[in-house]
C-alpha cells in the first residue's frame, strides 16, 4: 500500500454520503504510516477528518463516521475524540471449495451473472434492501460500480421468472487477495426462499473456476435478515471485529 504513498507519512479521507431519510453521513478513512506511528498523527488526522465533514454539512445535521477493527488504535482514538459506537460487524471468512457446489434455484427465480445484466435497476434495488447501508444516489453509484475491484463477472443477479429483481450479490478482488463481499442483497418478500444460498453458492462456484483461493466478508450483528446463520451453514468462520463509531450533531 505505501508503494503509492512514496515519502508520505499518514493519508486520510473524507466521503461524503447523501441520504433519503436520515441525516446525510461523512464515512472517514486513512491510514499512518507504521514507520510514523506514535507521533499524535493520527490524532492530529481524524481531528482534520472531522473538521472537514463539519465544513462539508454547512451547519445542517450529519454525522461522522469511522470502522475500525475492535481494540485498534482507530477504535481507542475515535472514542477518544468523541465518537459513540453505532453499531458492530462480524469478519468472516472461507476457504472457496474444491469440491462443485449444488446450486439449488428457488421455484421461479433464475441467476445471472452481473456482466451480462444491465445494471441501471441495480442501484434503486440495493438502497431499497440494503437499508443499514449509506444510501447511493447516481454519483455514488458510479463511484461504487467504477472500481476495478468490483468483479461484474464474479458477482451475481437473481430475477423472477417475470423478470423482477429480486437479490444481488456484489463481489471485489484486489490485486493479490482474497475475493471480498461487498454485499448480498435480497427483497424483503424474497427472503429466507433460498434466494440468498443460490446467490453466494453461485459465487463461490465462480470464484473456485477462477482460482481464487479464499473469500471475507463482514456482516452487521444487528442484522435480523439471517444473514449471519446463512454465513455459517456455508462454511464461513469468524476472524475478527469492527466497529462503527459516529458523531453526530
Amino acid at each position: 500500500m505505501w508503494q503509492s504513498f512514496t515519502g508520505g507519512a499518514s493519508y486520510g479521507l473524507v466521503l461524503p454520503s447523501p441520504s433519503v431519510d436520515t441525516a446525510p453521513a461523512s464515512f472517514l478513512a486513512g491510514q499512518v504510516h507504521p514507520d510514523f506511528q506514535r507521533r499524535g498523527i493520527g490524532r492530529a488526522l481524524m481531528t482534520w477528518e472531522i473538521d472537514r465533514a463539519l465544513e462539508d454539512r454547512k451547519g445542517r445535521p450529519g454525522t461522522a463516521e469511522v470502522t475500525a477493527p475492535e481494540g485498534s488504535a482507530a477504535h481507542r482514538l475515535a472514542c477518544n475524540l468523541g465518537l459513540q459506537e453505532k453499531r458492530r460487524w462480524r469478519q468472516l471468512h472461507r476457504t472457496v471449495p474444491q469440491n462443485s457446489l449444488q446450486v439449488l434455484m428457488p421455484h421461479r427465480v433464475r441467476v445471472a451473472r452481473g456482466d451480462e445484466v444491465d445494471h441501471d435497476p441495480l442501484r434503486e434495488h440495493r438502497n431499497r434492501c440494503f437499508h443499514h447501508g449509506p444510501y447511493l444516489d447516481a454519483s455514488a453509484w458510479a463511484e461504487f460500480t467504477r472500481g476495478s475491484d468490483l468483479r461484474w463477472d464474479l458477482s451475481r443477479v437473481a430475477y423472477e421468472e417475470s423478470g423482477e429483481l429480486v437479490g444481488a450479490i456484489y463481489v471485489r478482488v484486489a490485486p493479490g487477495h482474497d475475493a471480498y463481499i461487498d454485499s448480498l442483497v435480497v427483497s424483503p418478500e424474497w427472503r429466507r426462499r433460498g434466494v440468498a444460498t443460490a446467490l453466494l453458492r453461485s459465487t463461490l462456484g465462480a470464484l473456485q473456476d477462477q482460482g481464487i483461493p479464499g473469500v471475507a466478508l463482514d456482516v452487521n450483528t444487528s442484522n435480523t435478515s439471517g444473514a449471519a446463520s446463512l454465513y455459517e451453514r456455508e462454511g464461513f468462520r469468524q476472524t475478527g471485529a469492527l466497529v462503527t463509531l459516529a458523531l453526530t450533531w
